[in-house]
């Protein structure tokens, strides 16, 4: 199975190399927006946002070009959790 972080709300999603990568991406970014609206202070105009770690919809092919070039928007939740990983 590929997995990916799906993050809800703009529908974003980013290519895991594996379920355990997908849960710590997920959790970098959750982290990160929990941070963000408690300083910022949410508002109506403000995206709900969540991400969610999940089977990656596309093909095999795209899911490693995504794994190897990640979104700049998302590429620091990624490196994050590669460097927190214990393995």
């Amino acid at each position: 199975m590929l997995y990916v972080v799906t993050i809800q709300g703009p529908d974003d999603i980013i290519a895991a190399a594996d379920y355990e990568m997908a849960v710590k991406i997920a959790n970098a970014f959750n982290d990160w927006w929990m941070r963000h609206i408690h300083v910022k202070r949410f508002t109506e105009n403000d995206p709900m946002m969540w991400a969610i770690p999940g089977e990656w919809p596309h093909s095999a092919d795209s899911h490693a070009e995504s794994l190897e070039n990640p979104s700049p928007d998302y590429a620091g939740f990624v490196d994050f959790a590669r460097q927190n990983s214990i393995s």
